[in-house]
């Protein structure tokens, strides 16, 4: 049971990363499109 849980929690820890890495991703495309379109 409880090794079902770590596995749950290392997943929700994996996309809690990859959202952030994708939050950064777009952030620097919206920089990098904003400083294009000035």
């Amino acid at each position: 049971m409880s090794n079902l849980r770590t596995k749950t929690d290392n997943k929700r820890a994996e996309i809690q990363v990859l959202l952030r890495h994708n939050r950064e991703e777009i952030r620097r495309m919206e920089l990098r499109c904003n400083h294009l379109a000035v």
